[in-house]
């Protein structure tokens, strides 16, 4: 079997669904009206792009509930397309048939990236960031006339889950979060976690040729270099880099050795590249555990039992203690057995069934949050 020697850092990348494919806008359902709106940041050259649904109780006179969502990570368009599949605009959609003033957008930087309308830059930015952008677009939706701004729910799916941490630790969110394949642990054990998982059902279902014994070895390599990038001095960080490169190579068939010194630089650089990146530097070390803890506000949690991403047996006990300890009588923690990372119904649950398992995103969920938030909000 022919190895990249770096090859087996790809499964880094995708466990955080960075794939954002550009699909048009389509338009709201006629029970709801869209309002375009653009949203500065204060204290950047950030303007969001982003639409309002209102449901068509809304009013000047009747002010109704509003929820924001926040995407997941990487650059995304405001309808979180991916894939072909555009579960944000679903959701969005739903929500507003449901009485609720719907705020989504684009991610900061998309406009440069030929992804969305905002402005920025999203290289170079951190999960902080995001919060502050995402704070700004509260803020927006609460000012709406229509809007009721004791009444808003903050929504994160995956990594937005991580913002919406952030906002529930600075006391920002007015009336409940709802946290969809939302990670309870730092980010290198989910990272480390949830490559292990990719690797181990991919191998399982289309067998790699690989040894278990050599499944084993690869994932240690890999989980050291994440480890190192926390915890090591880059000393330590090239080490760790250069062993998981020398086995990818014998796992090829060849002889590291044999590689002059030139060569195996270059791949230990490319090893690293990925994980020196802004963004992802401050993932692996960001933990949303206080955040979590801290919250003021009820948090319904919701998980695909078939999600390879942030995968439930990992993520579900802490989830649990940490909402648990915040206190909130109608804090609550599911798990939709059958249900992948975007909550389509799936098969197995890795990524290549994102794009034909069907629904972007079932209406067991919706029924599911929009029951939630209505009890909630009721009391």
């Amino acid at each position: 079997m022919k190895t990249n020697p770096v090859a087996a850092f790809a499964i880094v990348l995708c466990t955080l669904g960075i794939v954002n494919p550009c699909d048009a806008l389509q338009d709201a359902p006629p029970s709801a009206n869209a309002e375009e709106v653009t949203i500065p940041v204060e204290g950047t050259d950030v303007v969001l792009a982003g639409t309002i649904l209102l449901p068509a109780t809304a009013s000047r006179e009747t002010s109704v509930p509003g929820v924001l969502l926040i995407t997941g990570s990487g650059p995304q368009d405001r309808d979180e397309s991916l894939m072909g599949q555009k579960p944000f605009k679903v959701l969005a959609e739903a929500l507003a048939e449901h009485g609720y003033a719907v705020l989504r957008y684009d991610d900061r930087g998309t406009a440069g990236l030929g992804i969305g309308q905002s402005t920025g830059s999203f290289a170079g930015s951190t999960t902080a960031d995001f919060a502050n952008d995402a704070a700004a677009a509260l803020e927006h939706l609460a000012a709406h006339v229509s809007v009721d701004a004791s009444r808003i729910i903050v929504c994160g799916h995956s990594t937005g889950g991580l913002v919406t941490a952030m906002l529930l630790g600075d006391g920002k969110v007015p009336a409940g979060a709802v946290l969809l394949a939302s990670p309870a642990v730092i980010g290198w054990e989910l990272l480390s976690y949830q490559s292990d998982k990719i690797l181990r059902e991919t191998d399982r279902l289309q067998p790699t040729g690989l040894t278990p014994e050599q499944i084993d070895e690869l994932q240690a390599t890999q989980t050291a270099l994440i480890r190192s990038m926390v915890e090591g001095d880059q000393t330590e960080q090239r080490a760790r880099a250069r062993a998981a490169v020398e086995f990818n190579v014998r796992l090829g068939g060849g002889d590291p050795s044999g590689i002059d010194d030139a060569m195996m630089e270059s791949f230990v650089d490319q090893a690293l590249a990925p994980m020196q990146e802004t963004w992802m530097a401050y993932f692996l070390q960001y933990d949303p555990s206080e955040d979590l803890r801290s919250s003021s506000v009820p948090v319904l949690a919701v998980f695909g039992g078939l999600d390879v991403q942030v995968v439930p047996e990992q993520n579900v006990p802490p989830m649990s203690a940490h909402l648990r300890e915040a206190g909130h009588s109608y804090s609550t923690v599911m798990v939709l057995e059958r249900q992948n990372h975007l909550f389509q119904q799936a098969e197995t649950g890795l990524m290549n069934e994102y794009a034909t398992a069907g629904d972007p995103m079932q209406p067991l969920l919706i029924d599911l949050v929009v029951a939630w938030m209505d009890r909630v909000l009721a009391e």
